[in-house]
């Protein structure tokens, strides 16, 4: 009995877990909203349909939130359209520039921003390859993100070719260090960017790597 309840557990709490976080999102996006919608939307035919299952006022919610998700959705499709006009990305740096002008603020909105940038930015572009290097020791190995070629000056001091290599923290992965590594000491993993994360997250336990390769191919730093 002990073991079926924990089997059921691992598959019922991450997607009980999902469909909350969902639904918190939802609540929180569509709740400065709600009264205006549930205003325009109480005048609607729709609203008058009478339903056995829920309540009006619940129905009214409802349809209230759907309608609002959609706007905002429409909102910042038009806003994505805008931003690729010359006229609106310029608009778009004079207000960048104008929030940076503000203390406090100005730190909090590169913060998020920031952030924001490395979670939309696409794995292929974010890093370059999964790779193992040694850490904290010679004697142990940690897996890490190969960003990019290493700045010049970062090579001139120890007169090798480094690279710039992410070693993110367990569970999160969102943290970590960044350290430079001669070429030579890094090992190429033959392991996608997201079987890596999901190393990494769940301590170990899910794995899905298919080998090692010494061979690693150096992403060139076009800002040099």
């Amino acid at each position: 009995m002990k073991k079926n309840f924990l089997t059921g557990l691992v598959i019922i709490l991450p997607v009980g877990l999902t469909v909350i976080i969902v639904l918190l999102i939802i609540d929180l996006l569509t709740q400065p909203f709600l009264g205006f919608a549930e205003k325009i939307l109480h005048q609607s035919p729709l609203m008058s349909v009478s339903n056995p299952i829920i309540s009006s006022d619940e129905a009214l919610k409802i349809w209230s939130k759907a309608v609002i998700l959609v706007a905002i959705f429409l909102v910042v499709l038009m806003l994505g359209l805008f931003a690729r006009w010359f006229i609106f990305k310029y608009l778009v740096k004079i207000g960048d520039k104008i929030i940076h002008r503000i203390p406090i603020i100005n730190k909090l909105y590169k913060t998020v921003k920031e952030v924001i940038n490395v979670m939309f930015t696409p794995q292929g572009k974010a890093f370059k390859q999964v790779v193992m290097v040694a850490f904290p020791n010679a004697n142990t190995r940690c897996v890490g993100f190969l960003s990019r070629e290493s700045p010049t000056v970062f090579n001139k001091p120890t007169n090798q070719e480094l690279v710039s290599v992410f070693l993110p923290t367990t569970p999160n992965p969102t943290t970590g260090y960044l350290l430079q590594f001669p070429i030579d000491e890094v090992i190429h993993i033959d392991m996608s960017i997201e079987d890596a994360l999901k190393f990494i997250v769940s301590c170990g336990m899910v794995s899905n790597a298919k080998g090692t390769d010494s061979k690693i191919s150096i992403p060139k730093n076009e800002d040099q």
